[in-house]
């Protein structure tokens, strides 16, 4: 009986090692791989963090992993995309703008 709980135990304990090594956000969310920036999702943040609480070698494998692969950040919220997107309304207002006045301007003069 205590031969069997050892022998489950331990392969347990190495199906947690690698998990750990392949990263919870890259297990999680696949589709995220590629992603450069972004804000954190916290949730993967804490199961990496927990994975290094527990397992130091595993867990900071599992944060390297992740951030090499990007998963570990939200879709949607890298900062070339807000800057892209940004830059693209201010010219939008900035077209709208000159409009409203080249058309007060004109009206002045008439």
């Amino acid at each position: 009986m205590v031969k069997m709980l050892v022998h489950t135990l331990r392969i347990f304990i190495c199906t947690v090692f690698i998990a750990q090594l392949m990263g919870c956000g890259t297990i999680l969310y696949p589709e995220r791989k590629g992603q450069k920036s972004g804000k954190i999702d916290a949730g993967v943040a804490v199961l990496d963090g927990l994975g290094a609480l527990f397992f130091i070698i595993p867990g900071v494998i599992a944060f390297a992993v992740d951030f090499y692969n990007g998963t570990i950040y939200l879709p949607g919220t890298s900062s070339g995309q807000d800057v892209k997107t940004a830059v693209q309304e201010a010219g939008q207002d900035l077209k709208s703008a000159g409009r409203d006045v080249a058309s007060s301007i004109r009206h002045s003069f008439q």
